[in-house]
């Protein structure tokens, strides 16, 4: 007896899961699910090797002098190189912290507050007397995107460089770019 089957049409979320879209620094769909933000993006390290070359080529096309997040995560030689303002990264304020990146800039910084947060822990931790704290009004500045590529010779084949201007690093980068993928 001959049976009619419905097709159900695929949902972003089945046919595309999170990975796509964290890979390529992209805004993901509300119905694609993602895991919790602690967990992300070291599981990410395998497909970012496995996709790597497709994904800098789409990339390069549409931001040439820039790359994505997991590129800075995952393949960039070094950090950029630091070229004003007022701040210390948290790791050097105080030693024995991990060190944390953001394409190529730090990702956590001493601010006002984390010496009175210090004090108030328990075990006590001392930070370095010479700690100077993120200053919003001059906030810690660093190299452009493309001059970094330039400068270690990464950029591919008929990329130019079109910003040549200093990047000023937010106090949280990492959290100001996940707010703005929403």
């Amino acid at each position: 007896m001959p049976t009619t089957r419905r097709y159900r049409p695929r949902t972003a979320s089945e046919s595309v899961d999170w990975r796509y879209y964290a890979l390529r620094d992209l805004s993901r769909p509300d119905e694609v699910q993602a895991p919790p933000l602690h967990i992300v993006p070291w599981p990410l390290e395998d497909e970012w090797h496995r996709h790597s070359d497709a994904i800098l080529r789409e990339w390069v096309k549409a931001h040439p002098g820039t790359r994505p997040s997991m590129w800075w995560a995952f393949d960039a030689p070094d950090e950029r190189e630091r070229i004003g303002g007022t701040g210390m990264p948290y790791s050097v304020a105080l030693p024995g912290s991990p060190e944390s990146y953001f394409k190529g800039m730090p990702n956590r910084w001493w601010t006002t507050g984390s010496q009175s947060f210090l004090e108030s822990s328990w075990p006590k931790r001392i930070a370095s007397p010479a700690a100077v704290a993120y200053d919003p009004a001059d906030p810690p500045t660093f190299e452009a995107e493309g001059v970094f590529l330039e400068r270690h010779g990464l950029l591919m084949k008929g990329e130019r460089v079109t910003d040549r201007t200093p990047e000023a690093c937010p106090l949280e980068p990492f959290l100001d770019f996940m707010r703005n993928l929403r």
